[in-house]
C-alpha cells in the first residue's frame, strides 16, 4: 500500500518538498482504508438472522465513504496548490476511491440483506400471485399484490374466482337460453313448415277442386248450349219443314213457269222469220225468256 503511494508520488515529477504534503495527507487515508477492508471482506449475510454482521456492515461502509469523502476533500484542497501536482493528487485520490467505492456497495448489499430479500420476495409473491390471479382477471394493476396480507390476499382471490365463476355461470345461462330459443324457433320453423305444407295441400286441392267445378260448369254449358243449338236446330229444320210443305205447291207452278218459259223460249228460237229484224227481236226476246227462267231459278234456291 504505501509502496504504490511512494511510487505515484515518485512518479509525480515533484520535488521532495512537494511530495511531502501529499504522504502526510494521503497516507493515512490508504492505511485506515486497508485496516478497514481487512475487517469488511470477512463480512458475508446470508440469512435474516445475522444481525449483527448486518450492522457490521453499515458501519464499516459509512467508515469507507467518510474515507472517500475526506480524500476527495483533501484532493480538491491540495489540487487548487499544485500545478504540475494535479495529476498525482488526482492519481492518489482515485486509488483510494478505487479501494472503497466497491467495498462500499458490497457492504450496502450486505447491510441491505434483509430489505434486498423482503423486495425480492414480495415481488416472488407479486409474482405468484399475479400468475394465480390471471387465470380469472386478465389486469392485476389494480390491486396492491405486494402489500396484501395472505388473509387480504385469500379475500380477495375468493372474490375475484366467485366474480369469475359468476361470469362463467351467466355466459353459460345465456348460452342456454340461447339454445332453448334456438330450438323452440326451430321448433317453431317446423310446425311452421309443416302447416305451410298442409295449407299448401289444401289450396292444391283447393284449386284442384275448383278447376273441376269450372270444367264440369264448362262441359255443362257445353251440353246446354249443344242440347239449346239441338233444339233450335231441329225446330228450324222443322220449321223449314214446314215452311217447305207449305210452299212446295208454290215451288211447282213455279218450277212449271220456268219449263213453260223455257218451252216457249225453245219455240220462239224455231221460228224462221223473213226479215232480220224480226229476227233480231226474236233472238232478243229467247234472250230475255232465259233471263227470266235463270232468275226463276237463282231466287227459288233462297226460298
Amino acid at each position: 500500500m504505501e509502496n504504490k503511494l511512494l511510487t505515484i508520488v515518485k512518479n509525480s515529477g515533484l520535488d521532495p518538498i512537494q511530495q511531502k504534503p501529499l504522504l502526510d495527507n494521503f497516507g493515512d487515508y490508504f492505511v485506515q482504508a486497508h485496516k478497514l477492508l481487512a475487517k469488511s471482506k470477512g463480512i458475508q449475510v446470508t440469512s435474516e438472522s445475522q444481525i449483527w454482521e448486518m450492522t457490521q456492515a453499515r458501519e464499516l461502509r459509512l467508515s469507507l465513504k467518510k474515507i472517500r469523502v475526506e480524500a476527495d476533500k483533501t484532493r480538491v484542497s491540495l489540487k487548487e496548490g499544485y500545478l504540475r501536482g494535479g495529476n498525482a493528487v488526482q492519481s492518489i485520490y482515485n486509488d483510494i476511491r478505487d479501494i472503497t467505492e466497491p467495498e462500499e456497495e458490497r457492504l450496502r448489499e450486505q447491510e441491505r440483506f434483509v430489505e434486498i430479500a423482503k423486495e425480492k420476495e414480495k415481488a416472488e409473491l407479486v409474482l405468484q400471485r399475479t400468475r394465480e390471479l390471471n387465470e380469472f382477471i386478465e389486469d392485476t394493476s389494480t390491486y396492491d399484490l405486494g402489500n396484501l396480507s395472505q388473509g387480504e390476499y385469500i379475500t380477495l382471490l375468493a372474490k375475484i374466482k366467485k366474480e369469475y365463476q359468476q361470469k362463467i355461470d351467466e355466459e353459460k345461462r345465456v348460452e342456454q337460453e340461447q339454445e332453448i330459443i334456438r330450438q323452440e324457433n326451430e321448433e317453431l320453423r317446423k310446425k311452421q313448415a309443416e302447416q305451410e305444407a298442409v295449407l299448401s295441400k289444401v289450396q292444391e286441392e283447393k284449386e284442384k277442386l275448383e278447376r273441376e267445378i269450372q270444367l264440369k260448369k264448362e262441359a255443362d254449358e257445353k251440353l246446354r248450349l249443344e242440347e239449346e243449338q239441338r233444339v233450335v236446330k231441329e225446330k228450324a229444320e222443322k220449321e223449314e219443314l214446314e215452311r217447305q210443305k207449305f210452299v212446295a205447291p208454290d215451288k211447282d207452278k213455279m218450277r212449271n213457269i220456268y219449263r213453260e218459259i223455257k218451252e216457249l223460249s225453245s219455240s220462239i228460237a224455231l221460228i224462221p222469220f223473213s226479215t232480220n229484224d224480226c229476227g233480231e227481236i226474236a233472238k232478243e226476246t229467247c234472250e230475255e225468256l232465259n233471263g227470266v227462267a235463270d232468275t226463276i231459278v237463282r231466287k227459288m234456291k233462297s226460298i
